[in-house]
């Protein structure tokens, strides 16, 4: 062999130990990298594990709040039940906390401190993951008042409603106006009042198939810090004849319970509240002192000390049921009637005030339906509806009007653009009427010839980029009779679509 072969020889020879050696060198870094990869993957896998596990336990526990501890408790259950149990000592940590002045939401961490590593640890310290959630609840808008009473019609000077509660006898045709405690006129105008059985039977065609035996609730809002007093009243609870506006269009008795329940750390569910007093008033129940210029004012509870809610009471909602006696024959007609939260002290003569300029002003508004006698001199008025968050942006707010405008000629919604101004809303509805089905991108509901007489319209408004004033979140519904003037009898509602309880982080 030549030298120049064998020199070529050992030349190949070593080649071959440096392709070896890379060979060896680059596996090594590609079973890294293959191990690393599977990590990772675990790793997202485990995330979305954690974030699942602070989801369900932030949405379980922020119903309770602004009860904290026993949201903390019910989220650290929730947080167990999906794998993930507080340990000081282990690496798990679940950690719940309230947000600053935000009482209605609830923040959960869940860190896991020592994620599992497969092939990561050889080149990597133990790694953790965190993952946090932030559940809120969202109660019912507020109806009909941003103030400390609601239903006065006239008698608050200086702050006419011109508007007052109603709720119908049990014997009266629902399509008076007031949908829900009207028994009757299931087919509608042709039931009178001598059609009214006693136990009507589920067959019987003149039933309101939307009756409900629990009536009316209203909101009594007890602010937090309060000093003062704070008594609840009714202005001509009884129905009778000669009462300041009620309608009675046929002789019977007809009586009416007022149900007080204090507020409690449930603020979603009103059904475990606990009942302070149950009031029934007759025609006869004697009115019981002086205020604001009228005789007719009771307490709502007989033992008055109960009608007293005191700052050592709990803050928060106060719920008021209002609901008419079943199988009182005869009595067919409306039940006009007030509700004042009025403090002892701190708000002028008369104690009225309005919860948009007073922060520690109480606050009296429906519930779910307001049932209304709409009533103003003048052919044309402005009543307020509803209070709607600037947290409902992006939603649709649902309006629900029952038999409006009954003699009227239209009504539109408007929504705050300032302190205390307002500009039309667009909406769009739809009605249960076969002759006016529905209409979109309008400002007016054209209500002439009392066509939506007993009809049903929904009325839905895109709250994209809502943004209202800071100080003025009422929206109002204001009404044209064209001439003469307004009076209507009518349910209103309002709803914003959506899931109550959502997270927002």
């Amino acid at each position: 062999m030549t030298p120049k072969r064998i020199a070529a020889a050992r030349r190949r020879r070593a080649d071959g130990g440096f392709v070896i050696a890379m060979f060896a060198l680059t596996l090594t870094g590609l079973l890294v990298f293959a191990g690393f990869s599977v990590d990772v993957g675990a790793w997202y896998a485990r995330a979305s594990q954690i974030q699942r596990g602070a989801d369900a336990a932030a949405l379980a526990g922020v119903v309770w709040m602004p009860n904290f501890p026993k949201a903390e408790e019910v989220a650290l259950a929730a947080a167990a039940q999906n794998g993930f149990v507080h340990d000081d000592d282990g690496p798990i940590k679940v950690v719940v906390t309230p947000v600053a002045s935000r009482p209605e939401r609830l923040r959960v961490t869940i860190t896991d401190e020592r994620v599992d590593q497969y092939f990561s640890s050889l080149v990597m310290e133990p790694s953790s993951i965190t993952r946090r959630s932030v559940a809120q609840y969202v109660l019912p808008v507020p109806l009909g008042s941003p103030r400390n009473f609601l239903g006065t019609g006239s008698l608050a000077t200086g702050y006419n409603e011109n508007l007052w509660l109603a709720v119908s006898a049990w014997c009266t045709n629902k399509y008076d106006g007031e949908r829900y405690q009207a028994r009757f006129g299931g087919l509608g105008t042709s039931y009178s009042p001598s059609d009214c059985v006693q136990n009507p039977g589920p067959a019987d065609p003149d039933l309101n198939n939307e009756y409900d035996e629990e009536g009316y609730e209203f909101y009594i809002d007890a602010p937090v810090d309060r000093t003062y007093d704070m008594d609840i009243i009714l202005f001509d609870a009884r129905y009778h004849t000669g009462g300041i506006g009620d309608s009675v269009l046929s002789s019977g008795d007809q009586s009416y319970k007022f149900s007080l329940y204090s507020a409690d750390d449930t603020p979603l569910d009103d059904s475990d509240n606990p009942l302070l007093c149950e009031r029934v008033f007759t025609k006869d129940t004697p009115f019981e002192f002086n205020y604001l210029g009228r005789s007719e004012w009771n307490h709502v509870c007989e033992a008055t000390h109960f009608s007293r809610i005191t700052p050592a009471e709990p803050s928060g909602r106060y719920v008021l049921r209002v609901q008419n006696t079943a199988n009182e024959r005869f009595a067919a007609g409306s039940n006009l009637f007030s509700i004042v939260a009025r403090p002892t002290s701190g708000f002028g003569p008369n104690q009225l005030c309005d919860g948009r300029s007073a922060p520690l002003c109480p606050r009296v508004y429906g519930k779910d339906s307001l049932p209304v006698f709409a009533k103003q001199s003048s052919a044309t008025a402005n009543f307020y509806l509803s209070e709607v968050d600037p947290v409902h942006a992006g939603k649709t707010m649902r309006i629900t009007l029952f038999d409006p405008g009954e003699g009227g000629s239209s009504i539109k919604v408007r929504r705050p653009s300032g302190t205390d101004s307002w500009e039309d809303a667009t909406f769009s509805w739809t009605s249960d009427h076969p002759s006016y089905p529905s209409d979109s991108n309008t400002t007016v509901l054209d209500v002439s010839s009392s066509r939506f007489n007993g009809r049903t319209i929904t009325i839905d408004i895109d709250l994209e980029g809502y943004s209202p004033p800071a100080d003025n979140e009422w929206w109002q519904i204001s009404y044209n009779f064209g001439s003469g003037s307004v009076t209507d009898r009518s349910t209103w509602s309002v709803n914003i679509i959506g899931d109550p309880v959502h997270l927002v982080e």
